[in-house]
């Protein structure tokens, strides 16, 4: 049997790897109904995607910390979005829509590969003391 840790970074770069196969999908697709059932798919691939980055966020930092990390992880994330939808739709209208998703798909495809390349991910170990009370 696996431990948690490992099962969590497996998933975490296959979850990025299969985001951007489903998103270059979704890019070439022309079927309305293939279009929703991947979108239907890529919803909760996307939020377990994020479960486990924040997991081993907080796992890694020190209790006493904690707090004050992930309030200011929040306070930058919050105005980024509404920048990054600026940018790209700014994209959209220069290059198109399509070529929006492939692009994006193309860059989770490439997250994916370097977190799979990354040893020290795919080894991390939860702060066993923290893991155990939490179970």
């Amino acid at each position: 049997m696996r431990e948690r840790s490992q099962i969590v970074l497996i998933n975490d770069w296959f979850i990025w790897f299969i985001n951007g196969v489903f998103t270059i999908l979704f890019s070439i697709n022309s079927l309305p109904i293939i279009a929703v059932l991947l979108c239907v798919l890529m919803g909760p691939i996307y939020q377990a995607r994020s479960i486990f980055q924040v997991t081993v966020l907080q796992d890694a930092i020190p209790a006493q910390r904690r707090a004050g990390i992930m309030a200011a992880r929040n306070a930058f994330l919050t105005p980024w979005q509404s920048i990054n939808v600026l940018i790209v739709g700014y994209l959209a209208d220069l290059i198109g829509v399509q070529n929006i998703y492939l692009l994006c798909g193309v860059l989770y495809l490439v997250a994916g590969l370097i977190a799979f390349q990354q040893k020290s991910l795919r080894s991390y170990k939860f702060n066993q003391q923290q893991a155990s009370s939490s179970m």
